[in-house]
């Protein structure tokens, strides 16, 4: 599946498994997820990432609303820190 990593048991696939069913786009890029992508070490697969770094606030390593889609190059890129505040909602595609 690919979310696995670092983590183990069935708790953790359940919450894994929850985040893939949405289909939602890279939570750190914004592009699209290819979620028929098998290999997890595919730098396009998804992954989950933890918005807020489960090393920094262990006490939502596995709260839901922590957890997000992620590609796997974005995740990686951005290792164990929380994200940089951006710039907000646009306001329509451009």
């Amino acid at each position: 599946m690919g979310a696995t990593s670092g983590h183990k048991g069935r708790p953790w696939l359940r919450l894994a498994a929850g985040v893939r069913a949405r289909h939602a786009d890279c939570g750190i890029c914004g592009q699209k997820i290819d979620y028929t992508i098998e290999d997890p070490g595919d730098p396009s697969a998804f992954t989950v990432d933890h918005i807020k770094s489960w090393i920094g606030h262990p006490e939502l390593r596995t709260d839901p609303g922590n957890l997000r889609a992620a590609h796997r190059r974005c995740n990686s890129s951005k290792n164990a820190r929380d994200d940089r505040p951006g710039l907000g909602l646009r306001s329509r595609e451009w």
